[in-house]
């Protein structure tokens, strides 16, 4: 099975990264994984979303660790 690929979104600070909270969404979504609407909010394709990272945006990395244990568990 082949796992689900978050990319970093948020509100730019420079073209390579968010300006505050990194937000997980996968590209041709318009909402992020906590269900913030961001549809002009850029994907930043070369950073993989990290739950563990200090700047993730909490409800994001909530989410994408329980999809991680869901999918551990089939």
């Amino acid at each position: 099975m082949v796992p689900e690929t978050w990319l970093v979104t948020g509100r730019p600070r420079l073209p390579w990264e968010p300006l505050a909270e990194r937000h997980a969404r996968r590209a041709g979504d318009y909402f992020t994984l906590c269900g913030l609407a961001a549809p002009d909010w850029p994907l930043f394709s070369d950073l993989d979303f990290e739950p563990d990272d200090h700047r993730s945006c909490k409800g994001c990395a909530r989410g994408a660790l329980e999809r991680r244990y869901a999918r551990s568990r089939r």
